[in-house]
């Protein structure tokens, strides 16, 4: 049975995909940016905005490319990265390169697609 979640208990787990990703692209050499509620939510609230979850990244497409190529690689080999998968959506609806890091053994429920 499907457990819902508080929107703390959201924040908190994506507050913990962010700070993975951070040091992967530090390593790795991905130069990304917060945008959209993160990066308000970062300079507004010094956090999440209340309401918000989900955490925009956005990078260049040489330094996206890079990192879904290192992601996938690294996500089967190092077991720092072995919790998440990737979701890679481009489609004629939303033809903008767009990815999701996701747990393993979750379930995201969107109405955007």
């Amino acid at each position: 049975m499907a457990r819902n979640y508080t929107i703390k208990e959201i924040q908190e787990c994506i507050l913990s995909i962010a700070k993975d990703i951070d040091v992967f692209c530090r390593e790795n050499e991905i130069e990304y940016y917060l945008m959209g509620g993160s990066a308000l939510g970062a300079m507004r609230h010094h956090g999440f905005i209340p309401w918000d979850d989900d955490l925009d990244i956005f990078m260049t497409v040489d330094n996206y490319n890079k990192f879904l190529d290192l992601f996938e690689e690294k996500s089967k080999a190092d077991a720092r990265y072995k919790k998440y998968f990737l979701q890679k959506e481009n489609t004629t609806e939303w033809p903008l390169f767009l990815s999701r890091v996701c747990l393993t053994g979750t379930t995201m429920i969107s109405d955007e697609f």
